[in-house]
């Protein structure tokens, strides 16, 4: 969170624009939901479906880790530069594990990685720093 909060701050300083956080997300739990997917192991996406990712986790995968986390989002986006911390947007909340539904697929990845380049490039504005974000997450 360190990083997307240090992000943030650098892009209101620079553009005085109001920043949105796109698609947040904490889990709640480690419950492996493969046998409701039904999908290859290298088609799962997510901390859900690969428990070795909850080592990285700064909150634990609980209801009470997922409440101090958006706690701390609320309270980091606020307190951004110039009050430019505008609002979050929480991560798919009608995913649903069922056959078939991993959360994002090869082919989706590209496609939204590329329109969001396309636009930054264009325009730079709040979207890029979802582009910074997810750059600052996998990093």
């Amino acid at each position: 969170m360190n990083r997307l909060i240090d992000n943030m701050n650098l892009l209101a300083q620079h553009y005085g624009k109001q920043i949105v956080v796109a698609e947040v997300a904490q889990p709640f739990t480690m419950e492996d939901y493969a046998s409701y997917e039904k999908l290859a192991p290298q088609e799962r996406k997510g901390a859900a479906a690969k428990p070795a990712l909850e080592m990285n986790l700064e909150y634990p995968a609980t209801k009470e880790g997922q409440a101090l986390f958006m706690k701390k989002l609320i309270e980091e986006i606020s307190s951004i530069a110039n009050g430019l911390g505008a609002a979050y947007f929480y991560w798919e909340p009608a995913w649903l594990p069922v056959k078939g539904s991993g959360w994002a697929n090869d082919t989706d990845v590209f496609f939204y990685f590329f329109i969001l380049l396309f636009h930054c490039v264009r325009t730079p504005d709040i979207v890029c720093s979802i582009i910074l974000f997810i750059i600052s997450f996998v990093s």
